[in-house]
């Protein structure tokens, strides 16, 4: 994933809404310490935050989101 292990989730960022139903969802699994970085890559590839899931240590892990209604 490059050097801050981002890129294919950014690059999924860019090129899933094309492929995802109206009403679909999108979730994504990132690395302990990322919250923020996908945070910042899913709201300006013009994604809805959903919800953020944590893992059973309390450690955010998966980011679920919905395709905004002009996307």
């Amino acid at each position: 994933g490059g050097p801050k292990g981002l890129d294919v989730i950014e690059r999924l960022l860019r090129q899933a809404s094309d492929r995802l139903e109206r009403g679909g969802q999108l979730i994504v699994e990132f690395g302990f310490g990322q919250v923020e970085q996908v945070v910042g890559l899913a709201e300006a590839a013009g994604w809805r935050i959903v919800r953020i899931r944590e893992d059973l240590q309390s450690i955010p892990r998966t980011i679920v989101l919905s395709r905004t209604p002009d996307a």
